[in-house]
């Protein structure tokens, strides 16, 4: 359960950015979201309804991968970039984020083939961009 209180500290850092607050609320209600659904998960509610229950381990592999997704965007919108090459980087990370997220469910859901290349591809690259954003904000003057 500290993964969710991580979460929402990450998301919650967010908040005091006037840009950011609709996002820190939207963040905050997933991870909410997930907390809740994962304990109903954890209780094994799924069993005691005669539901299927690949579906909810679908359904709770999906909330946490959002949940993440969201705090791994608020931590990267924490950056106050310096010029405006940080600015796109710092863009190109979110949205980077979200089609990695997006792939990442589509494969859960098997709604897609899923092409591993890709994925791995994409982790990396959202990795690279992770990592360097930070770093290139602190030496660019």
């Amino acid at each position: 359960m500290d993964y969710f209180a991580l979460m929402g500290l990450a998301v919650y850092a967010v908040y005091s950015q006037k840009h950011c607050r609709l996002f820190s609320i939207l963040a905050n209600f997933f991870n909410f979201w997930a907390f809740i659904y994962s304990i109903l998960v954890i209780w094994e509610l799924p069993g005691r309804m005669n539901v299927n229950e690949d579906w909810w381990w679908q359904f709770f592999a999906v909330s946490l991968t959002i949940s993440f997704g969201f705090a791994h965007s608020s931590l990267i919108l924490l950056i106050k970039p310096k010029n405006e090459g940080i600015t796109f980087f710092k863009s190109g990370v979110v949205i980077l984020i979200g089609i990695t997220d997006f792939y990442f469910i589509l494969m859960l859901l098997d709604l897609k083939n899923t092409d591993y290349v890709l994925l791995a591809i994409l982790t990396i690259l959202l990795l690279l961009g992770s990592i360097v954003t930070p770093i290139a904000n602190k030496l660019s003057r």
